[in-house]
């Protein structure tokens, strides 16, 4: 069994350790402290810091709710997840959809808590082919399947 401890360590002299914000928090916000710009409004933020995820968790990136709402920011792969193995440094891709010129955006968000980070506990399954599977009420029904 792994101990429930987030190792963080600071890549730099600015990077701010992330902190949950209220006793009920699910994840803690991440600041960034630098970017660098990519294709198609899509933007590299670095936070300066790497991590090391317990054995049987995962992080999870979400964007922080006020900056996808009234930022016109969104995460360029959804979310991110970081596997427990990896100990680079935590970065967060985001795609700018607003209107106002995106440099100016990115400016504003330096030093600022844009994203949280969740650890997120897993099962690891064993995988097995078999010619049929299990009946269940569902069934192959797909979306919109189980009422309006």
């Amino acid at each position: 069994m792994s101990e429930n401890v987030l190792k963080m360590k600071k890549m730099n002299e600015k990077t701010i350790i992330p902190s949950y914000q209220t006793d009920q928090s699910a994840g803690m916000d991440l600041t960034v402290i630098d970017y660098k710009r990519k294709e198609n409004d899509i933007v590299s933020f670095s936070t300066g810091l790497s991590v090391q995820i317990p054995e049987n968790c995962f992080g999870m990136l979400c964007i922080r709710s006020g900056l996808g709402i009234k930022g016109n920011w969104i995460l360029a792969n959804s979310q991110g997840i970081i596997d427990s193995d990896y100990t680079g440094e935590v970065k967060i891709f985001l795609k700018y959809l607003g209107e106002n010129d995106i440099q100016e955006e990115i400016v504003s968000l330096m030093e600022t808590r844009v994203a949280q980070l969740i650890i997120v506990p897993y099962v690891k399954v064993e995988m097995k082919v078999v010619e049929k599977l299990n009946e269940t009420e569902r069934g192959e029904g797909g979306f919109g399947s189980t009422g309006k």
